[in-house]
């Protein structure tokens, strides 16, 4: 049992440490934060999701992959590298979408309607291979597979 309790105490002290030594890294996690609620604001605010909001959507999806991944960083720090792949796929994946919907904003009412139609969002987004001029493209498949 000592062993346990000897492991949570360092990892959390690691942790802090580390947050303690980039105090500009809370800083930043927090305006991030605080955008994210003022865009949601807005995307709940919409009587109907068009098109014209895609650059809303971008914006939320980008987000949530930074937040995503923040956590999966706070993960790995405390030594917990399952849990934060499991964080780290979900961030991947909104901003691959972010992606597609950059590159057709149309997707954007797609999305806007998945529980709709879950089956032309799921051709759409999830079994569609990664478009061909995504950054770090070749890196994404192969390392990690969507």
């Amino acid at each position: 049992m000592s062993d346990y309790f000897h492991y949570i105490s360092t990892s959390d002290y690691n942790f802090n440490i580390t947050l303690l030594n980039v105090p500009e890294a809370v800083s930043l996690f927090d305006d991030i934060d605080k955008q994210t609620h003022d865009l949601q604001k807005h995307l709940n605010a919409l009587p109907d999701l068009t098109s014209k909001d895609a650059f809303y959507l971008i914006g939320i999806f980008l987000i949530i992959s930074h937040r995503q991944m923040r956590n999966a960083f706070f993960l790995f720090l405390r030594r917990m590298s399952y849990d934060g792949m499991l964080l780290f796929r979900v961030g991947l994946e909104s901003a691959i979408f972010a992606y597609r919907i950059f590159k057709d904003t149309s997707l954007a009412t797609v999305w806007a309607l998945k529980n709709d139609n879950w089956k032309d969002f799921s051709d759409k987004f999830r079994r569609a291979k990664y478009p061909l001029d995504i950054p770090y493209r070749d890196e994404i498949k192969k390392t990690w597979i969507c």
